[in-house]
């Protein structure tokens, strides 16, 4: 195996393994919500870094900030630390109500 080895070691518990797993296999979740945990498992089975960020398509620097959140977050919500956080996103510049009010007056 060529690369450096890291010292970020996720190991997951069973019933994390299970979901991780059968997240990395669904064809509906969202391809963040599956590149993440796949990044996770393949590090932790001893993967280089830079060889899961080439496997998973994301920057090493990415696979290295979602292990560090996977194994900084408490034993029951570390699935939770591989979602997005709450607020992120572009903000609607207009509510879909004030858009109904201001087309409402060219009838």
């Amino acid at each position: 195996m060529r690369g450096r080895k890291t010292a970020l070691m996720p190991v997951l518990a069973s019933d994390e393994q299970v979901e991780v797993e059968k997240l990395v296999r669904s064809t509906t979740a969202k391809a963040g919500l599956v590149k993440r945990p796949r990044a996770v498992l393949l590090v932790s089975q001893g993967n280089t870094l830079k060889q899961v960020a080439q496997t998973v398509d994301l920057s090493v620097a990415h696979v290295s900030k979602w292990c560090r959140r996977f194994i900084a977050a408490p034993p029951g919500k570390r699935m939770e630390a591989l979602r997005d956080k709450k607020g992120r996103g572009r903000k609607p510049l207009f509510s879909p109500s004030s858009a109904n009010e201001r087309h409402q007056d060219r009838l």
